[in-house]
């Protein structure tokens, strides 16, 4: 490595954001299930971002674990949450990435579980019917309480926190979205409201939006199995 990654504690979150960085030489950090994941791909345009986004995550976990960004030794979880294999996790090293068209987001922490999510403002999108369908009845409420004008980017960032959430949990579709509640305004807080199989949840949890991405159309939330939570936000390596 070329400097020093910054300090990680159990008291903070690292949040890296940006594009990563394209070309042949990403492929080489990558292992043989990830090419094969990434042949898979149908579209030329995804196979490349899937190849450079997991080439800057193993860059960025590599860093934190001192070893080789094709050493790190990366295993799914059964609902496909990829995780640090334990053998080579003394840090108890936390992570999760999203990315939405060429930007990314990688979390990382210590000891607790975390999960992220980053969404485009689409314009093409029926929101309302999506939000039927996956918001609770609360939550549903709150969206269309909403001046018509400002829907849309309220429901983003309701789906963004429950995303970063149920990616947290690492529960994948077991868990109905609408089992668990989050606000949809822009500053509200706290921004989870509830979870129906987990009466702790709010005073165990926080989630945050990830405010930097907004400037670019993109919304973002990331969560985290703790509260008084410190989160430092680095650009993509």
């Amino acid at each position: 490595m070329a400097a020093p990654y910054p300090l990680l504690s159990s008291e903070s979150v690292h949040l890296w954001l940006g594009r990563p960085e394209d070309g042949a030489a990403c492929a080489k950090a990558l292992s043989a299930q990830e090419l094969h994941h990434a042949a898979g791909l149908y579209f030329p345009l995804h196979r490349t971002r899937y190849v450079a986004a997991r080439a800057a995550l193993r860059r960025i976990l590599g860093g934190y674990l001192d070893m080789p960004p094709g050493d790190v030794p990366l295993q799914q979880g059964p609902h496909g949450k990829p995780y640090v294999a334990a053998a080579a996790n003394a840090r108890a090293i936390r992570f999760n990435l999203s990315h939405s068209g060429a930007h990314m987001a990688v979390a990382v922490g210590c000891e607790h579980e975390n999960g992220v999510d980053i969404e485009h403002i689409a314009s093409d999108v029926n929101f309302l019917a999506i939000a039927r369908r996956g918001f609770s009845a609360r939550e549903y409420h709150a969206l269309i309480s909403h001046v018509t004008g400002e829907r849309r980017a309220a429901f983003v960032r309701g789906w963004c926190r429950k995303e970063a959430y149920s990616k947290a949990l690492q529960q994948g579709l077991a868990r109905p979205l609408g089992s668990y509640e989050v606000s949809l305004g822009g500053d509200a807080q706290p921004l989870l409201l509830g979870d129906s199989a987990d009466a702790r949840a709010t005073a165990e949890w926080t989630i945050r939006p990830i405010d930097a991405l907004r400037k670019l159309g993109i919304e973002g939330a990331l969560a985290v199995r703790r509260q008084v939570l410190q989160v430092e936000t680095f650009e993509l390596v």
